[in-house]
Order: structure tokens, then sequence, then C-alpha cells
């Protein structure tokens, strides 16, 4: 929404507003899919849970392709201007997911590498200029993510073994 309310009336930039409608579709659909989840609880049986551990980790990549769809006309014409503010926004998406999908790994990798992978993949040309120094930083901070949703990660382990521990005491 920030980057059509940003750009979208600009000229070039109107298939921002396609892009923005099909991403609230995806966005909808994630939300009937977490709706559906949240009706058949509980969840106590293994095949189940593996169908919408399945069902998630392709949803997961799917919205991180979302998220990298700007890059392919971006990279074609537009400013510099949008181009440093969409990698920034990308930049803030790779961030919040770090800290919200790091405990579920198949999903985190998938949503990181929708996003993640067009990013390394566009700077050449959507910094032709500059590419030589956003490249290295791009991977650079691609690899401080994944330490942090590694970090992450543990950090929820180490409390679910607490709590594990506690309730036994109990």
């Amino acid at each position: 929404g920030v980057l059509c309310w940003m750009y979208g009336n600009a000229p070039g930039y109107r298939w921002l507003w396609v892009w923005w409608a099909g991403f609230v579709a995806v966005t909808l659909g994630l939300a009937w899919l977490r709706h559906d989840l949240r009706q058949r609880r509980p969840l106590v049986d293994a095949p189940a849970v593996a169908h919408w551990q399945r069902l998630y980790r392709r949803a997961a990549l799917v919205a991180g392709l979302c998220w990298a769809m700007p890059l392919v006309v971006a990279v074609q014409g537009g400013s510099t201007e949008f181009r440093l503010f969409l990698y920034m926004v990308l930049c803030a998406v790779l961030a919040s997911s770090a800290t919200f999908l790091a405990p579920l790994p198949g999903i985190f990798w998938r949503f990181f590498g929708g996003i993640y992978l067009p990013m390394v993949a566009a700077v050449y040309w959507a910094f032709p200029l500059r590419w030589m120094y956003l490249l290295p930083l791009t991977l650079l901070y691609g690899a401080v993510i994944v330490r942090h949703a590694w970090g992450g990660r543990r950090l929820v382990e180490q409390q679910i073994d607490q709590e594990r521990q506690r309730l036994r005491l109990a």
C-alpha cells in the first residue's frame, strides 16, 4: 500500500496497483487458510499437521515472491529513488520475518528465499553504476538476517525446554 501511495499515480508506475491487488488477494487467501486451520482445532493427528505445514510452506514461498515482484519492473525502468526505497522495504520485511518465522524453518526459508534471492539477482540491473558496492552489502545483510533467525529459533527452543522442565518439576 505504501509503495502504491508513494508511486502508484506517477507515469510508468500504475502497474503497482495491479501488483497490490494481487498481493491483497494472496493475503486474503492466507487469512482464509489461517481461519480454516483454527476452525479445525485441535490438530491431534500427524497427517493433519503435515498437511497444514505443506500448505503454509507453499504459501510462504508465494508471499515472498509477491513481495519481490516489484523488482521485476523496477529494474526495467523506474527511478533510482524508487529502487532504493523498494530495497529498504524488502529489507524491513526480511528483518520482520526473521523474528516471526524463525521458529518454523521450513516456512522461514521459503519466505526468505522468495524475497532475498530475487533481491540479490536484481542488484546488478537495479543499480548498474553501484552494484559492485551494493551486492556485497546485500549478501552481508542476508547473512545477518539468517544469523538473527537462527538465534531467534534457538531462543524459542530454549524457552520450550524450560517450560517442559517447569511442568515436569510441578
